[in-house]
């Protein structure tokens, strides 16, 4: 068994993610307990891709998984995959048992405050963001997402537009953030600047519907107030 499961992880660490499949659903067919060959199974799933199969190989051994070593990570996943699939209240809720574990986990402060940002409870996720960003100040993620709030809060976009300098001074090329600095300059009246910025975030990520939803909400903004 433990040759097997090294056999498991070296597919993993080669990205031969549909081997390291197989290799697990083999050794659970013997025994189906295995706890780290159901979480090895869940992550086989998930780097492919198959977000729905790794949420619900974890689901269905939580009883298993729950009193193992792994289950921290098993939790750090679940939060993840939920808010993939758009289970925001069962995202929600494993991510607040995450943060009992390590209060200061930015990966998943991180993700609740995207979830409270999906749920249109800005000041929230506004708060998460903030939280983050007293860890760890130059963290992007949340130097975009503070921003974000901000604008669609009709907040303080100074502010916001000194959060979204410093994520794109790490990250210029980044399409979300050339989005939320499109929509912040949008909010301090510069409409020119903002539908080049804009333009430019949909060129890197042409599929963007909300991209193309600000833009169409540039152009119907009044005449830019910095001529």
């Amino acid at each position: 068994m433990e040759l097997q499961h090294k056999q498991i992880l070296k597919a993993i660490q080669s990205r031969q993610f549909q081997k390291a499949e197989k290799l697990c659903l083999t050794v659970l067919q013997k025994d189906p307990h295995d706890a780290r060959i159901i979480y090895h199974l869940s992550l086989s799933y998930a780097l492919q891709n198959k977000n729905q199969q790794a949420l619900d190989t974890l689901q269905k051994n939580i009883s298993i998984l729950e009193t193992t070593v792994y289950y921290h990570a098993v939790l750090k996943n679940l939060t993840f995959l939920n808010s993939l699939q758009n289970n925001l209240a069962a995202a929600l809720s494993f991510a607040q048992e995450c943060l009992q574990w390590q209060a200061d986990d930015i990966v998943i402060l991180n993700i609740m405050a995207y979830i409270h940002e999906k749920q249109n409870d800005l000041f929230t996720a506004y708060q998460a963001y903030s939280k983050v960003l007293e860890i760890d100040p130059e963290n992007k993620t949340a130097l975009n997402g503070a921003a974000y709030c901000l604008v669609r809060m009709d907040a303080d976009a100074e502010l916001a537009k000194g959060l979204i300098r410093d994520a794109l001074r790490q990250d210029p090329q980044n399409p979300a953030y050339l989005d939320t600095a499109g929509m912040v300059l949008l909010k301090l009246g510069k409409k020119d600047k903002a539908r080049k910025m804009l333009e430019l975030a949909l060129e890197k990520l042409p599929r963007s519907q909300e991209i193309r939803d600000h833009i169409k909400l540039c152009k119907s903004h009044p005449a830019d107030r910095s001529k």
